[in-house]
């Protein structure tokens, strides 16, 4: 779940820039689709949409190449000014 909401907020970040590193998770749904393999995990995410206020991202999580989770995270976007 951790590796979800971490590749969430680095693409949020990408798109925004560090100055929106206070974004905070406002919500976020997994659905485990099927066990892992012993082995690494991949976390690929997707910006699906970026609003004023808040960031909406997809990420699937895969095993070996095959799915094993997805999540759908969203992000309540908190910009500080570059200083």
């Amino acid at each position: 779940m951790a590796a979800a909401d971490l590749a969430a907020w680095a693409v949020v970040l990408q798109k925004l820039g560090l100055h929106a590193a206070p974004s905070v998770t406002s919500n976020f749904n997994m659905s485990f689709l099927s066990r892992p393999s012993p082995g690494d995990l991949l976390a690929d995410s997707e910006l699906l949409k970026l609003g004023k206020r808040q960031a909406v991202c997809a990420v699937r999580i895969s095993s070996n190449g095959a799915l094993v989770a997805h999540a759908t995270v969203t992000y309540a976007i908190v910009l500080h000014p570059p200083t």
